[in-house]
């Protein structure tokens, strides 16, 4: 392959005196410290691949006996030359080989570790591209040029979308959470559900990925014994006790009692329905009222319990399951109350309910309507959603 050489005329009257700078040492520079290919492993700066496998290393198991540890990383000279690579048509690159370190650890009954045994080995990661003289790199043989773009920086990122501008179509707002490692994570409001993408992938309800993520138990009993990583992740009531106050309810055979406390800091709360005093049944508050803290002061002072009609709670949501003499969920929480439901706990003589504090006014119901769109009922079905 003859090699052309190229020479440059100038026209100008004057000579260019200022040589002209390498106008790819930038780049060239900032790979090689990537790399630090050239630079013993005991000697690297925890920048580039060096701070990669150090950040993510060591990898230690739930039950605590296994521990992988990252020792160096070597770079393998390349076989074949940037003029080889151009003939034979091959990607100029090197061999990445991480040599890793296995402690393990016998663990007795108090939890005291004792060593067991220590391995090394090296094992071979992939191939990495090395960046020619030029500021280029050589892929099959086609000689290509790396240009540096800009990216989002970690953060969350609030926005609204109208796909079609026709009068009456709805906003869609949208969050995103951008890490600094990691996936990405997309949440969309459609209908009054909310749902999430995780790396852009198909949407699925926002509490399928609540419901892998440990619940409050997991985690203390994870820190009692570490050997036991059983993870139940959350469940219905837990969700919607994130999101939403419970206003807890006795049937007295007449009319549903409930504490008054139970709206403080509610501000700003509508309500849905009257409240009477059980006592005397005088009205406390009616429909529409806010319970800002004048009102909620006024009410508490009158009585510091408050009863609902049962034909007043239709419309309204169940904060806890209601289960049968077996055990056996009839109706999930977040389950709208309907005249049926109501006629069912009376059958069932159902003591005891709890509503969700929902006014569709300052508190709306999409993280109950998301829960009902949520077909998975444990964490295992919903890893499998996720992951399918």
């Amino acid at each position: 392959m003859a090699v052309i050489q190229k020479f440059r005329k100038s026209f100008g009257k004057s000579f260019l005196q200022t040589p002209l700078p390498d106008l790819v040492e930038i780049q060239y520079n900032s790979y090689k410290d990537f790399l630090q290919a050239d630079v013993e492993p005991q000697n690297r700066k925890n920048i580039g691949l060096q701070n990669v496998f150090t950040s993510m290393f060591p990898i230690r198991d739930y039950a605590g006996i296994a521990d992988l540890e990252f020792v160096e990383y070597t770079l393998d000279k390349p076989v074949y030359n940037v003029k080889e690579c151009m003939l034979r048509n091959l990607t100029y690159s090197s061999k990445l080989k991480l040599k890793l370190r296995l402690i393990l650890w016998d663990v007795a009954e108090d939890g005291k570790k004792t060593l067991r045994d220590i391995k090394e080995q090296e094992i071979f990661m992939g191939d990495v591209p090395l960046m020619t003289g030029r500021g280029s790199f050589i892929a099959a043989g086609v000689e290509r040029v790396i240009v540096s773009q800009m990216h989002r920086a970690q953060g969350v990122v609030f926005a609204t979308t109208k796909e079609a501008k026709i009068a009456g179509n709805p906003i869609t707002y949208t969050a995103r959470i951008i890490p600094e490692h990691g996936s990405w994570i997309d949440f969309e409001e459609s209908k009054g559900v909310i749902y999430v993408r995780i790396d852009r992938r198909r949407k699925i309800p926002a509490t399928v990925l609540l419901r892998c993520l440990p619940a409050a138990d997991d985690e203390k009993k994870w820190q009692a014994d570490p050997r036991k990583p059983t993870i139940r992740g959350m469940d219905d009531t837990e969700i919607l006790s994130v999101f939403y106050n419970r206003i807890p309810l006795k049937f007295d055979g007449n009319m549903w009692i409930g504490q008054t406390a139970a709206f403080a800091g509610l501000d700003k709360y509508r309500l849905n329905y009257d409240l009477i005093n059980p006592r005397d049944k005088k009205p406390l508050a009616s429909k529409g009222d806010r319970m800002n803290a004048k009102r909620l002061k006024r009410v508490m002072d009158a009585s510091k319990e408050f009863g609902i009609m049962p034909d007043a709670m239709v419309g309204e949501y169940l904060f806890d399951p209601i289960l049968d003499a077996d055990g056996n969920i009839v109706y999930r929480s977040g389950t709208e109350i309907t005249p049926d439901v109501m006629a069912d706990l009376e059958k069932m003589n159902v003591g005891e309910i709890s509503l969700i504090a929902i006014d569709n006014t300052t508190v709306t119901a999409h993280m109950r309507n998301t829960l009902i769109a949520d077909k998975t009922v444990n964490r295992e079905e919903a890893l499998i959603e996720i992951y399918n």
